[in-house]
């Protein structure tokens, strides 16, 4: 399984305090923990990147402002703070939006709108006995996934869910 953060060109991020390697080494330590085949983390720009049914994309977007979700016109949720996951004919749009978050308050919004990606809004998440990271409040607290969020995260990489990849081209809403 392949874990891809998609940034589009005119994703918002304030590249000054973004430190993608750190997101993606924190993500990759603890998919891999989760004890479901080779994971690995990868970041992409421009060029759509070739998915299998197992992957996921999470796009990591300025601010609420930049939405992919609201420029294509799908379902918003309204609790817009951090990120947010959607589903637009039958593909799954999750981003994640780092400009307010650090590295570990991204890395985990990631972990948590992945959860909702892989299980297509069809499990809540949020009532997991004992969640760090499956809190339907942030901030999550530091030490990474909690041992009931891994054993979901572990249930979650073996799902399929189409990923939505028109957020790389998606023009903003006039």
């Amino acid at each position: 399984m392949t874990l891809y953060l998609g940034i589009p060109e005119d994703s918002g991020i304030d590249w000054g305090d973004f430190r993608s390697f750190a997101i993606q080494k924190n993500l990759t330590t603890w998919l891999s923990s989760c004890g479901i085949g080779p994971v690995s983390v990868k970041i992409v720009g421009k060029a759509q990147p070739q998915m299998t049914p197992s992957d996921g994309l999470v796009y990591l977007l300025g601010d609420p402002s930049d939405s992919i979700v609201s420029r294509v016109g799908a379902p918003e949720s309204q609790e817009l703070h951090i990120g947010q996951t959607s589903a637009l004919r039958g593909e799954m749009i999750s981003e994640v939006y780092v400009n307010p978050l650090h590295v570990y308050g991204i890395s985990a919004t990631v972990y948590h709108e992945l959860l909702h990606n892989k299980f297509r809004l069809a499990v809540d998440i949020h009532r997991i006995a004992d969640g760090n990271f499956t809190s339907a409040v942030a901030p999550y607290t530091e030490g990474g996934p909690s041992d009931g969020d891994q054993k979901l995260m572990a249930q979650a990489l073996q799902q399929n869910a189409r990923q939505f990849q028109g957020g790389f081209t998606a023009a903003r809403r006039p």
